[in-house]
């Protein structure tokens, strides 16, 4: 673990900030994904809403991503409440 400029760095790849965490997928997460995604007003800037049936795959895309490249869209979540919020959007690989 490292700490950069108020970030916490895990060696999981998982950063903490002191309001919110970027974390792997959790089961947990598919429903409340795909309800974001079906959502017009959240898709608003997105190409188009995705079903469930969408969402769960780009779930495993994002997953399996992750895992040969140990970096990708992480899940967020807000800290304290353990809660799902969406998912990290902005890094690349350089």
């Amino acid at each position: 673990m490292q700490n950069l400029r108020g970030f916490t760095i895990y060696k999981m790849y998982i950063i903490q900030t002191p309001r919110l965490r970027l974390r792997n997928w959790k089961d947990p997460d598919s429903p409340l994904f795909a309800e974001m995604n079906m959502d017009s007003k959240v898709m608003e800037f997105f190409p188009s809403t995705l079903s469930k049936e969408e969402t769960t795959a780009m779930i495993e895309r994002i997953k399996k991503f992750i895992a040969e490249n140990n970096f990708g869209l992480w899940a967020a979540e807000i800290k304290q409440a353990k809660e799902f919020i969406g998912f990290e959007i902005g890094r690349a690989h350089v």
